[in-house]
């Protein structure tokens, strides 16, 4: 998952994403964050779905040396049915889907704000 690819598939979110970064990194280094790798920022899109009440599980299958995904939000509870070989792989995936039901939000709502810090 990169910057362009988000933008493309999902550009509410993006939008959405941006403004929220903006207004949580330091003055001086808004629009250097999407030059990151996506691991530097994993982090902050946690923050960023729980904000948005999308909330992202990282599950590691014991039985299987597997990780899994699972997201919950109000009006949607999704599993991965695909085993991944390693944490980054499930977290890309999950944030993807992520993307994806935030998308469907905001051209749902059409005239209720995302979440975005004061």
């Amino acid at each position: 998952m990169n910057r362009d690819e988000i933008k493309i598939k999902y550009p509410k979110s993006f939008d959405t994403l941006n403004e929220w970064m903006n207004n949580i990194v330091e003055t001086d280094r808004i629009g250097i964050w999407w030059n990151v790798l996506f691991s530097e920022i994993r982090g902050f899109l946690y923050d960023f779905f729980d904000e948005q009440k999308i909330y992202i599980e990282i599950n590691f299958i014991d039985y299987e040396p597997f990780f899994a995904w699972c997201i919950s939000s109000k009006t949607e509870s999704d599993l991965s049915r695909i085993m991944y070989g390693n944490r980054n792989q499930a977290e890309e995936q999950a944030f993807s889907k992520a993307f994806e039901i935030l998308e469907e939000k905001l051209n749902e709502s059409k005239g209720t704000d995302p979440v975005i810090p004061a």
